[in-house]
């Protein structure tokens, strides 16, 4: 069957399947003639015909029993109960679709119509069958209408709670929450410090544009810092500078280490030449200090910059979390500075040096400092192993690659019965239909 574009007209789609329908059933097959197209073909042609009829709201005639017994024909009928449910909902099509749905609960079939049944029936107000199925979500539009249906119905009984907890949350919220979150308003619920901490939440997560959005529930005497630390986050080099320039305007310490560190990971150059100046500020802790030395060698190092080996060393040697342990070995070794390579992942954790990728590089480290009969036995260990690493570990060691590769069993009582799995039957059907 030839692919029409989206665009084409709905009145040549008809023609062409009608014409197609017509042509099918008067094309005569000769004695002994091999038939025109299999079964699999024909079931899937008659599918696609189904469907097209549906997406353009084409009449449409009654199922033959073999379509009806196709093994994705479930596919076509969620196609014609979403088409309804957009069109004409009322009382006996979600009947019909409740029905439906409890015949095919946790099949994939059935989870695109689920949640457009709850949205629908949200937006009708019909909360006697919405409540008893909105339960168990993770959709922020339906937990949000399922609060306001809770609202709605007078079931307040720890309604308070479930909507603060969904207010406090660092997120722009649906719509559909607004009706309960001007309740919690009316109860005097919204307290300013709760408006403090969601606003603190938001420049947790790095969200300038919702802190601002939040921060007018705050009171001018607090919200001042808030905005600091949005600007911070925003542009954070003049930010900087500004406060470089002028050590007595107050700043928090999570507010300016935010802005610093996100200046460091995008320009790591300008954070360098800040650094001094930032530290000079009296009100810079010893261990704030480290943290801002820690996002210079950082972002020094994402940008492969040489001065990243000397900005990791002045950190304190008790400073190394995972990430400085592994980019400042990685500096190292792009600086070809070996030796100190080799004593960064000696210092690293045991878990994160027992990883292939870093004995390689302490046996390259080894090589280069202490020569290839010292790294021999070190790229021995991990030569075997079926990993990038250990490729390259055979490669210094001149060994064939290890691929370790099993053969598996040509087992036709297993390949038959997998075949026979419904879930893969209809994998087979919907590929025959492009879907």
């Amino acid at each position: 069957m030839p692919s029409f574009p989206k665009s084409a007209p709905a009145a040549i789609l008809a023609i062409f399947i009608a014409a197609s329908a017509s042509s099918a059933a008067q094309t005569p097959q000769a004695a002994g003639e091999a038939p025109a197209v299999s079964e699999a073909s024909a079931l899937s042609q008659a599918f696609d015909a189904a469907m097209r009829r549906v997406h353009l709201n084409l009449p449409e005639p009654p199922d033959s029993p073999a379509l009806q017994a196709y093994a994705i024909y479930d596919y076509l009928v969620v196609a014609r109960l979403r088409r309804d449910l957009s069109q004409q909902p009322g009382a006996d099509l979600d009947a019909t679709i409740a029905a439906f749905l409890q015949a095919h609960a946790g099949e994939p079939v059935a989870r695109a119509l689920h949640r457009e049944w709850l949205v629908s029936l949200a937006l009708r107000r019909r909360w006697d069958w919405f409540l008893p199925r909105a339960r168990d979500l993770n959709d922020p539009d339906l937990l949000c209408a399922r609060l306001q249906g809770l609202l709605s119905t007078g079931q307040t009984d720890g309604l308070a709670a479930q909507a603060l907890a969904r207010w406090s949350l660092p997120q722009q919220q649906p719509g559909a929450c607004d009706e309960v979150f001007g309740w919690l308003r009316q109860q005097n619920l919204l307290t300013p410090a709760l408006a403090e901490s969601r606003t603190r939440a938001a420049l947790a997560a790095e969200n300038p544009r919702l802190a601002h959005a939040f921060v007018v529930d705050v009171p001018a005497a607090q919200a001042a810092v808030l905005v600091q630390w949005a600007q911070l986050l925003e542009a954070p080099q003049p930010t900087l500078i500004a406060l470089a320039k002028y050590p007595e305007v107050a700043v928090e310490p999570d507010a300016l280490l935010a802005g610093f560190d996100r200046l460091a990971r995008v320009n790591s150059i300008a954070a360098a030449a800040l650094l001094p100046k930032l530290l000079a500020r009296p009100d810079i802790s010893p261990a704030l200090q480290e943290r801002l030395r820690r996002a210079v060698a950082l972002g020094a190092a994402y940008d492969h910059d040489p001065s990243a080996v000397r900005a990791f060393r002045e950190l304190n040697a008790d400073a190394g979390d995972d990430a400085v342990h592994e980019w400042r070995a990685r500096a190292a070794l792009w600086a070809g500075d070996y030796k100190q390579a080799r004593a960064w992942i000696d210092e690293m954790p045991p878990g994160l040096a027992a990883q292939p990728r870093w004995r390689f590089w302490r046996a390259r480290a080894v090589e280069a400092t202490s020569g290839a009969g010292a790294a021999a036995p070190l790229y021995a260990e991990i030569a075997d192993l079926r990993d990038y690493y250990g490729y390259l570990a055979a490669d210094r060691a001149h060994r064939s690659y290890s691929l370790n590769a099993k053969a598996t069993p040509d087992d036709m009582g297993v390949q038959t019965a997998l075949a026979a799995e419904p879930g893969l039957v209809r994998a087979h059907a919907l590929l025959d239909c492009e879907l």
